[in-house]
């Protein structure tokens, strides 16, 4: 989570990993999943942020560091170095709630995901926000990407989103998680817009994040895109949604 107030996404991951670890593991996804695969779930990156959300003010975006104008934060998810200053990319304006920061990755929370994906060389990575029921593909408008990889992006968004009975789109902006973890690892990644509101109630929450057998696709189902059968590049090897062992990161 990077966006303080859009709490459902930690209790997504929780959800997701409660089930891997014990009412999934009879579920033959889950069993493919974790037996081929490295998987790392991640339910806040913005503590401060989401602290302030529970005890001050429940509509709260950002994180919690002063800046110099008297106002406090920087969209962690505009923080990101690529596209950090493009068109698309977030405000200069150190009150606004999409505030860039100072300079590309200038924020600690920044950092320290640049510095674990750079560790990790991630397969592929899920971004989880609310709310807005859609699916997000690389890269923003202002941000092109070559008609074959951006193919490749719309075929896997437009599947995942049928799936979930979501809408497939298009990144609204630059200097975001899923434009850094591609442009510089290669990694696979797309953005969830979960849910109707930042804050559903306990009960959708769960309702929307746990696995459930009536449908063919669930939140953490994205690790297991050999069926997609695409190929793309990491560090310059060919990897395949097929290949065994890959890193996976929701």
């Amino acid at each position: 989570m990077h966006h303080a107030r859009e709490i459902m996404g930690p209790e997504t991951v929780l959800v997701v990993a409660r089930y891997m670890l014990e009412d999934g593991r009879d579920d033959p996804r889950v069993r493919r999943l974790l037996s081929g695969n490295q998987v790392y779930l991640a339910w806040d990156w913005n503590p401060d942020g989401w602290n302030y959300v529970f005890d001050v003010d429940n509509n709260w975006r950002k994180n919690r560091l002063p800046n110099p104008d008297g106002s406090f934060g920087v969209d962690l998810n505009r923080n990101y170095p690529f596209g950090w200053d493009f068109s698309c990319g977030g405000s200069t304006q150190m009150s606004s709630n999409s505030y860039r920061g100072p300079s590309a990755a200038s924020e600690p929370e920044i950092q320290t995901m640049i510095a674990w994906q750079g560790s990790r060389k991630f397969a592929k990575i899920v971004d989880l926000h609310s709310f807005g029921r859609d699916v997000r593909q690389n890269y923003a408008a202002c941000a092109a990407l070559p008609d074959e990889i951006d193919s490749m992006y719309t075929e896997i968004v437009s599947v995942v989103a049928a799936d979930m009975e979501y809408i497939p789109v298009r990144s609204c902006c630059s200097g975001g998680e899923i434009s850094f973890a591609f442009s510089t690892h290669g990694t696979m990644s797309i953005l969830f817009e979960q849910g109707r509101s930042f804050q559903p109630s306990y009960e959708d929450t769960v309702s929307l994040a746990s696995p459930c057998a009536s449908r063919s696709y669930c939140p953490h189902d994205l690790a297991l895109s050999d069926r997609f059968g695409l190929d793309w590049l990491i560090d310059g090897r060919t990897r395949n949604g097929k290949s065994s062992r890959d890193t996976e990161f929701l």
